[in-house]
């Protein structure tokens, strides 16, 4: 499959419009894209000199080599089985869809015998659904899955984009989107006990969020530099039993509803600091009954 496909696109909201404007940069042919409602879908057309379409599914449809349904998860079979139903489907059609907690043969299995292959192709990427342009979806990890015609042109597709693709099983795919959720999800809601915290203490909640963002971009950084368990900096890799408890402590008093996260998060960073080689065993084993302790009632 030297020669890209013509593609067209199912879906404007942040994850389309990119695709549509990535890949034609990229020199993939787009045709078209759809999208239920019309200002979404005339943004991304526009944006990329793509034909736009809203409504009735456009020709256009026909005759591309591969259809990127771009809807949210719980849209993807519904999606496919309207195109069916408007006969728009072709038997040399390859269809990709682009949830990470999803395997193509799931998702497509209404429409599996119509079509020439099945694929998912999910940008690692954080995609806020907020105003302003998508983010830049080039250069990222898509996770590719598939079955065997499906995962070739999504392999082709991220290659194009200049992505590296991260091959999973259908097996796979929750504990993939899982894992991702954790980075980018819950680091969100992490930065929210963070903010919740400071501002208990008194900073200024115009200052505390930039403050923190500061300084989880620079622990980022050093992991991408320094690696795991290296990056790990702070009281527990020190092996700083009095500063733990002092947290304890003004966490119970000030924010105790994030307590269960600051000991979860602590025996995880225990488990990281172990394999440093920094701390004793003396240390560690006192950390760990610190951070055990299920019961706040000790620092009342």
């Amino acid at each position: 499959m030297s020669t890209l496909p013509t593609v067209f696109v199912l879906g404007a909201g942040p994850i389309g419009q990119a695709l549509v404007r990535d890949l034609v940069a990229s020199g993939v042919s787009v045709s078209g894209v759809w999208a239920r409602r019309e200002v979404q879908a005339q943004a991304a057309g526009q944006g990329a000199g793509v034909a736009s379409y809203s409504g009735t599914f456009p020709d256009a449809i026909e005759q591309a080599d591969v259809l990127i349904l771009a809807v949210r998860d719980s849209a993807i079979s519904e999606l496919s089985e309207a195109l069916l139903s408007a006969n728009c489907l072709r038997d040399n059609h390859v269809l990709l869809h682009c949830s990470g907690a999803s395997s193509a043969t799931r998702v497509f299995s209404p429409v599996l015998a119509k079509v020439a292959g099945v694929g998912t192709i999910h940008p690692l990427a954080a995609m806020a659904n907020v105003g302003g342009p998508p983010s830049s979806l080039l250069g990222l990890r898509y996770g590719i899955e598939g079955d065997v015609r499906g995962r070739a042109v999504a392999k082709q597709l991220c290659s194009a984009m200049s992505g590296v693709a991260l091959e999973l099983r259908a097996s796979q795919m929750a504990g993939y989107h899982a894992a991702a959720s954790i980075a980018s999800n819950f680091l969100v809601a992490l930065l929210d006990s963070s903010r919740a915290l400071l501002e208990a203490q008194g900073i200024d909640a115009e200052l505390a969020m930039p403050s923190l963002c500061d300084l989880a971009i620079g622990a980022i950084e050093n992991v991408r530099e320094r690696g795991l368990p290296g990056a790990l900096t702070g009281p527990i890799r020190r092996g700083d039993t009095e500063t733990v408890r002092g947290h304890l402590q003004a966490i119970t008093t000030s924010c105790p509803e994030i307590e269960s996260v600051y000991r979860e998060l602590g025996l995880a960073a225990l488990k990281l600091a172990d394999g440093c080689g920094d701390i004793t065993d003396t240390e560690s084993d006192e950390l760990r009954d610190l951070l055990e302790i299920k019961k706040t009632e000790q620092f009342s």
